[in-house]
């Protein structure tokens, strides 16, 4: 996924209006997206099953076929040297990887709309519409975006103590 989705991250506290309204549409894509790499992983594990099921019929019955005893361990080290299974883990691996990392993003556009809403909010209640000076006005805009990154790293720190990164 890149860092692509970090720019449909941002907010301009300028235009409100534009930013909530491709949040859903945002979260949406984002959601979707999430879907089909998941589904994708699931196959993956279905196939990594079916493979090793398959493999675990073929070994068994070539021990049997030479008179040879088998143990559990011998088939499952027999079935993890398969290349294919291999080259199937690996790709189930990384699928899992993605998989987590959407749901990264997912959340992280959930954290957009707590962000929107609390922006609206303020906008609604008149925080920026006061008949303040220049200098008080930019003193006030500078407090407000030194609160948002104070309370966006306090978020980040419990969703990292959390699990969610």
């Amino acid at each position: 996924m890149g860092l692509v989705y970090r720019e449909d991250l941002k907010i301009d506290a300028n235009d409100l209006d534009t930013a909530c309204l491709r949040q859903p549409v945002l979260f949406d894509i984002y959601s979707q997206n999430l879907v089909v790499l998941a589904k994708y992983r699931d196959e993956l594990k279905l196939s990594l099953d079916q493979t090793s099921a398959r493999l675990d019929g073929i070994i068994r019955e070539a021990a049997s076929a030479e008179g040879k005893k088998i143990t559990e361990t011998m088939i499952q080290n027999e079935i993890t040297r398969n290349l294919q299974y291999e080259d199937l883990q690996h790709k189930y691996l990384n699928a899992c990887a993605e998989v987590e990392e959407m749901k990264a993003i997912k959340d992280a556009f959930l954290q957009r709309r707590d962000m929107l809403k609390l922006l609206t909010e303020q906008y609604i209640s008149g925080y920026w519409g006061t008949v303040e000076t220049k200098v008080v006005n930019s003193k006030a805009k500078e407090r407000f975006v030194e609160n948002i990154k104070e309370r966006l790293k306090i978020v980040m720190k419990e969703d990292k103590k959390n699990g969610i990164t």
